[in-house]
């Protein structure tokens, strides 16, 4: 059958060598159920040409697998090629920092090469120092071991000389135990004493007990309600001592170390000199502990209405400088701002204070002098002076606030208002508030000062008793007052 195939032709030629097949049931042309030599043909080479056909697409399906295989190769062959490349960049890297390190080790050794000195060091003054070269070509002598051991020698025998001298120096004065002889009759002084009025007694809080226990001492309190220097024979500070001196031990008054003369406030009352009877209470105190420091409170001067006078403020200042006078020869030390303490304003008074009229005062107040007390006598100050305070808080509508720059402040006894101040549009006439004063700086008397205007006008302000300043002129709107006023409160 001609077909033009040579596949097929060539089947065509093979089949003339098989034997004569035996085809069972097939006739050239038959149409019943088997077939014919034709067809019989016909699927063989179908089946041929289909076998050759499934040959040639599996050689395909290989030469893919073959070209996938070798691409792979390939990849891999190049990516092979980058690491080692990379790592031989790498050798190339650290052949480069290597050597870098050795060459800065060269240069450092160079460097030290460099400073190394070569010298000669040579002995002189008989081996006593050692000649040595500078790194400037300069020279240096060094002591030696030689020299040293000399020096040594030379100060032992100089430290010793020091010594004999010392020695014989230190007989010439008192030991220990001779100057405690001689000038301390007993160096173990454990009692403290307290006399005074009602604001040191026992009933009084108790505070003049703790004041000794605080100074490490036993506390013998004497003193007595309505005690003073001029009081009756029964209080008085004179039958304070005597009930001491009748009442102690010989041991315990010699061992006495401090004295405490605690409030002269019915003295100051009284408004007496306290010269003569002072002077005999120094001197029998002096006689009946004679060890001992006499400490003096002069006054607990609170806010009561009882002390709002200013005689008695006088007062404080008077019998202050008086006992102070008259205890000096008997080695007495006064605590003369004691008065300052309790001057602080009718607000801090209802702290401190048993009441408005009410000269005693409560456990906080006590415990405020108390602390002052043993302030001063570990060397601060006797006088309480608080902080200076802007008054612009404290005006009144008469002023303007934003223009009050008046500043109050208070050192010892005195008070300095200074500073100046506006009125309000409205012009003030006579005793016009102003503003209110701090407590502590409210005097016990009215005082006044001139002040003036950017007119030049002379007008004068007042301070009454209630601690507040008043105009005492008309003072004119929108004028701006210049203000020094100085005054004392005792």
């Amino acid at each position: 059958m001609d077909t033009n195939d040579p596949r097929v032709s060539a089947i065509d030629a093979a089949l003339y060598r098989l034997n004569p097949p035996v085809t069972p049931y097939s006739t050239p042309f038959t149409y019943n159920n088997g077939l014919t030599v034709l067809e019989i043909l016909e699927r063989i080479r179908k089946a041929v040409v289909d076998t050759i056909t499934y040959a040639e697409s599996f050689g395909k399906e290989v030469e893919g697998k073959v070209k996938e295989i070798n691409a792979t190769a390939e990849q891999w062959a190049k990516d092979s090629k980058k690491k080692l490349d990379d790592f031989e960049a790498f050798l190339n890297d650290s052949r480069v920092e290597t050597q870098a390190k050795i060459d800065a080790m060269n240069k450092l050794v160079e460097d030290f090469k460099k400073r190394l000195v070569d010298a000669r060091f040579d002995r002189v003054e008989d081996g006593d120092y050692v000649d040595a070269p500078m790194m400037d070509n300069s020279r240096i002598q060094v002591p030696t071991k030689q020299r040293v051991e000399k020096l040594s020698t030379t100060l032992n025998t100089a430290v010793e000389k020091v010594k004999a001298d010392l020695a014989q120096t230190i007989k010439n004065y008192y030991t220990k135990s001779e100057t405690e002889s001689i000038f301390i009759k007993n160096p173990y002084l454990t009692e403290g004493v307290v006399f005074g009025s009602s604001n040191a007694t026992i009933e009084a809080s108790r505070w003049t007990e703790t004041l000794c226990r605080d100074l490490h001492l036993n506390p013998h309190v004497f003193a007595i309600g309505g005690g003073g220097f001029t009081s009756t024979a029964d209080n008085n500070f004179i039958t304070q001592v005597n009930n001491a001196r009748s009442q102690m031990s010989e041991n315990e008054r010699a061992h006495t170390k401090s004295v405490f003369l605690i409030d002269m406030l019915n003295d100051i009352r009284a408004q007496n000199s306290v010269s003569t009877q002072a002077s005999a209470f120094f001197s029998l105190v002096r006689e009946c502990f004679p060890s001992a420091t006499i400490y003096v409170l002069p006054v607990t001067f609170n806010e009561s209405s009882l002390n709002n006078y200013v005689q008695m403020a006088r007062s404080c200042v008077s019998r202050t400088y008086e006992v102070t006078m008259a205890g000096l020869p008997f080695g007495a030390v006064v605590c003369e701002g004691s008065r300052s303490w309790l001057h602080f304003g009718a607000d801090q008074a209802k702290i401190w204070d048993q009441g408005p009229d009410n000269v005693h005062m409560t456990q906080a107040g006590y415990d405020h002098v108390r602390r002052m007390f043993i302030n001063w006598m570990n060397g601060g100050p006797s006088f309480l002076n608080p902080p200076s305070q802007d008054l612009h808080g404290m005006s009144t509508s008469a002023i303007n606030a934003d223009y009050n720059y008046l500043n109050c402040e208070r050192i010892n006894d005195t008070v300095s208002i200074q500073g100046s101040f506006r009125i309000a549009s409205d012009s003030t006439g006579y005793d016009k508030e102003l503003m209110d004063l701090p407590g502590w700086a409210r005097p016990y008397d009215g005082v006044s000062a001139v002040v003036i205007g950017n007119d030049r006008s002379y007008k004068y302000v007042y301070v009454s008793k209630t601690g507040k300043m008043y105009s005492g002129d008309i003072l004119i709107g929108n004028q701006t007052y210049q203000v020094n006023m100085t005054y004392r409160i005792f």
